[in-house]
């Protein structure tokens, strides 16, 4: 028994760890959470595995807050306009262009929230995780079809309502966007952050002795500067309190072609609504009038 914990703890630190060079440099952004209160995590959910290989197509903060048992998810659309050197950049770029800290630094100044941990997740693993569990169950808002850029995989259906998603629908659904008119990228973050509330309540409201295993699974496709320990007495924490209160919200998304900057799709400046959004956030509260007020809805 001892060398299995033994063996498992190691396993479970090396799967999630960042490399070297990563954590190093996270470590001059990332600020110490606040004791026995809340966790900012900045987390991005990457088509690839490794440093720096592209912009991440979803990007989420997340606040947590042990205490309360409160899960506060604000996703930042990948169109938000960020200043990098003198140039504006969409802000998913920063995180192919300086990693991990960029990314954070990036959330950081659009939000005016330190943040304390870093979570990437990547695409690929995680479809094999969600296979391994038999799927979950997300409410679709609009049947798709999805078609992959480069046409070499056929397209993906998924009908509307609440539907079982196997690995592949879930990448398929989390990457959509096309099909859903002016609010595309509300509604795909809508839809990641419905599938990372179903992923939590799998793992959270599993038998115990089920647990160690998904979170060995889930650990293939997660790489994060929270240390292990943190790791396990959250989620025992969170486990053990029951259903955890969930909020979910949208930073501010409607945008257009922007000629200033050679007809480059972004959202509009808001940093008004940013600030109405995160008061309550920060609070603790349910940011859901913020958020209609912030994107009239």
């Amino acid at each position: 028994v001892a060398a299995y914990g033994a063996w498992y703890t190691s396993s479970l630190a090396s799967n999630m760890a960042l490399d070297a060079q990563e954590q190093s440099e996270l470590s001059s952004v990332l600020a110490p959470p606040i004791p026995r209160w809340s966790r900012s995590t900045c987390c991005w959910w990457a088509r690839t595995t490794g440093r720096r290989t592209g912009s991440a197509p979803t990007l989420v903060l997340v606040r947590i807050d042990p205490v309360g048992h409160v899960i506060t998810m604000v996703s930042v659309p990948r169109d938000t306009p960020y200043e990098y050197n003198g140039k504006v950049e969409k802000i998913n770029q920063m995180f192919a262009v300086n990693g991990a800290a960029g990314a954070v630094t990036a959330v950081q100044d659009l939000t005016g929230v330190k943040i304390s941990d870093y979570v990437e997740i990547e695409f690929a693993g995680l479809a094999e995780f969600v296979d391994s569990i038999g799927g979950i169950y997300v409410d679709v808002p609009y049947t798709i079809d999805y078609q992959v850029y480069t046409q070499d995989q056929a397209p993906v259906h998924i009908e509307a309502g609440n539907q079982l998603l196997n690995g592949e629908q879930c990448v398929a659904l989390a990457r959509m966007r096309t099909a859903y008119g002016d609010d595309q990228e509300a509604i795909r973050q809508s839809n990641v952050r419905a599938m990372a509330m179903a992923l939590m309540k799998n793992v959270l409201q599993a038998p115990p002795v089920e647990i160690p295993g998904l979170i060995q699974n889930l650990s293939q496709c997660v790489s994060t500067s929270i240390d292990l320990q943190t790791m396990i007495s959250l989620a025992t924490d969170f486990a053990q309190a029951g259903n955890p209160t969930i909020y979910t919200c949208t930073g501010p998304y409607k945008g257009d072609f922007m000629e200033e900057y050679g007809g480059l799709w972004l959202c509009y400046e808001d940093p008004e609504g940013w600030a109405t959004l995160m008061k309550a956030v920060d609070a603790g509260e349910n940011p859901e009038a913020a958020e209609t007020t912030v994107n009239g809805k």
